[in-house]
């Protein structure tokens, strides 16, 4: 089988390699930015073949598609940043909505039987009141930052060609990933990169934190990138399946689990510049659809992502 991830070189994207080629006979090319680090590849490098492509650039698409002649896409290369979408909305549209339509192109020409995975997410659904908690895929999709109605549209572009051209796009929405090689913008790894420097005597004992309220649902990225790999195989076009863990908790009890992997006495202080708004409180979600499509369900507990988060960044502060 040949295989093609666009961003292949990101958090997601480097775990999903390593999962594909844990695989039997597959062959892996993998897409990445000119300033992109290599780093979460350097220990798989040799066993797939890299090329530079920005999605935006149609040539450069056509040429990969081309050579790889994947039988599956898996397309993950995006502007992923809610936050940043604010700041930069026309580029985030730009990148998301426009980049996907030119990889669909590429395929209908170059590939057309070719299965894609669409990385879509559960900001699409927007603030869902507490009252309407589980999201299932029947809910509604109100989007409210543009990084949400760029993926809705990316969607949109799935089921266009699947229903115009028959190009087979299976859409996930995940939530809340995280795991080894997540950034430090992300709260999960900011708190356990401050633990992991706490432990290791390079700051003082205290951590500082932002909002504690926020109920979200995290799925171990390990667990998330064999839900891609069976969903591709087993998913139908068209259709939106969510991708969770079912556990949703308070940002306090996440902080507690982190905390608790340490001996030090860790003073928790609040912190006003990492407070932002919290535009939607409460995040629970079912994966009943996704598990009985593929009979996917979480293998890892949060505990142990978080304990691996920290070793994560222990091992990368010591190097």
């Amino acid at each position: 089988m040949r295989v093609l991830i666009t961003g292949i070189a990101g958090f997601i994207g480097s775990h999903l390699a390593d999962y594909i080629l844990s695989q039997k006979d597959v062959e892996l090319y993998g897409t990445f930015l000119k300033y992109e680090s290599l780093e979460n590849l350097t220990h798989i490098k040799d066993q797939l073949v890299l090329r530079e492509c920005d999605i935006m650039d149609q040539e450069q698409l056509d040429n990969i598609i081309k050579e790889s002649l994947p039988d599956c896409i898996f397309h993950l290369a995006a502007q992923s940043n809610v936050v940043l979408s604010w700041q930069i909305p026309q580029k985030t549209v730009r990148i998301n909505v426009e980049g996907t339509v030119n990889l669909l192109e590429s395929a209908r020409k170059h590939v057309p039987d070719s299965r894609i995975m669409l990385a879509s997410s559960r900001e699409v659904y927007g603030a869902v009141k507490k009252s309407e908690l589980p999201i299932t895929e029947e809910h509604q999709p109100k989007p409210i930052n543009p990084y949400a109605v760029s993926k809705l549209a990316m969607e949109f572009l799935g089921y266009n060609y699947y229903y115009k051209y028959g190009l087979k796009s299976i859409v996930l929405r995940s939530f809340n990933i995280t795991g080894p090689r997540r950034p430090e913008s992300f709260v999960c790894s900011d708190w356990a990169k401050q633990v992991a420097q706490i432990e290791l005597g390079l700051k003082e004992q205290e951590i500082r934190i932002g909002n504690l309220n926020a109920i979200r649902d995290f799925t171990d990225v390990r667990d998330a990138v064999r839900a891609y790999w069976l969903a591709i195989k087993k998913c139908k076009p068209a259709e939106p399946y969510n991708l969770c863990s079912g556990r949703a908790l308070k940002m306090k009890e996440i902080l507690d689990m982190i905390l608790s992997l340490s001996d030090k006495d860790i003073k928790v202080v609040r912190d006003e510049k990492k407070v932002v708004k919290i535009d939607v409180p409460y995040v629970a979600s079912t994966n009943k659809k996704l598990r009985k499509a593929t009979g996917w369900k979480p293998k890892i507990r949060l505990e142990k992502t978080l304990k691996d988060l920290v070793d994560y960044w222990k091992e990368k502060l010591n190097s």
